[in-house]
């Protein structure tokens, strides 16, 4: 049992970050869990409409939904390459936005490199103007997609391999529910613990 124990905690470390590569083509969980996680606040949205009474028609989320999807995406590029690798992007432009490289050739690369302070940014600023062109209030409507999709950005980041914030973990646990963190101790997350009531 301490074994399978051991085995579990450590595995966001041995995960490949691609769910399956083809060539220079690799299709990442990253990704994935991008839809993922835009579908699970779509449902839980709704579903919060239908049972909680918000007075919001599916037509203004599915529209509102564009706006925060764009807000994510570009948002999270350029505040990726402008908060921490500008000057490479400065004499690569054109990679800010293509999926190739053309430093010594041209290669598909994918895109590369998104952050959350670029995301959180820009998404804030999209909730702020459509609600002031909706004539919705914000603070209710903040209230509806509050931390839907929290826990799909930390298991986003565990299967990538990618470096976590501090505040994204616990304080360190024996549970064996918790996860190895690399030059840490054992901790869970605290995006995904928040959504199970049995998290300590």
């Amino acid at each position: 049992m301490q074994d399978f124990i051991a085995a579990w905690r450590h595995i966001p470390a041995s995960l490949s970050p691609n769910l399956f590569q083809i060539g220079a083509f690799q299709l990442r969980y990253y990704s994935l869990m991008y839809l993922a996680g835009f579908l699970c606040t779509y449902v839980l949205v709704m579903r919060r409409i239908r049972r909680e009474g918000y007075p919001y028609t599916a037509e203004q989320i599915q529209d509102y939904f564009v706006w925060a999807i764009l807000g994510v995406i570009l948002g999270g590029r350029l505040g990726y390459v402008f908060f921490y690798n500008p000057g490479y992007y400065l004499r690569h432009p054109l990679e800010i936005l293509l999926p190739f490289e053309f430093t010594g050739g041209f290669h598909f690369i994918g895109i590369s490199g998104m952050s959350y302070h670029g995301g959180a940014i820009a998404i804030l600023t999209a909730s702020i103007v459509f609600c002031r062109k909706r004539k919705i209030n914000f603070w209710r409507f903040a209230d509806l997609f509050c931390s839907a999709g929290s826990a799909t950005s930390s298991t986003a980041n565990s299967t990538a391999g990618r470096q976590t914030f501090p505040g994204e973990w616990s304080s360190p646990s024996t549970r064996c529910t918790c996860s190895a963190i690399p030059h840490s101790s054992t901790r869970h997350s605290s995006k995904v613990s928040s959504c199970s009531p049995s998290s300590g």
